[in-house]
């Protein structure tokens, strides 16, 4: 399934798969949302590996303007280093 994410016009892929229901009725809504928060979970961790891969490759083509067409040596560049 395609949707469209909050932040914009980019597709964003929604992992859809059918649930089994389980042999005790009584527990099937409690096993549902359970299964569903996983899926949420699950999407979270996927949007936030690709955030995290654009962040880097944004990082990369700044460094690289800043040293090819401004000059700069990359030892006069002060960058974060938590986020190395």
């Amino acid at each position: 399934m395609i949707g469209e994410s909050s932040r914009g016009k980019e597709p964003v892929f929604f992992m859809s798969r059918r649930l089994v229901k389980p042999e005790n009725d009584d527990n099937w809504m409690e096993f549902a949302m359970k299964d569903r928060e996983k899926l949420i979970e699950e999407q979270i961790k996927i949007e936030e590996e690709i955030e995290a891969t654009q962040l880097t490759g944004i990082k990369q083509k700044i460094l690289e303007f800043l040293i090819n067409e401004k000059q700069f040596k990359p030892e006069e560049i002060e960058t974060d280093p938590s986020s190395s």
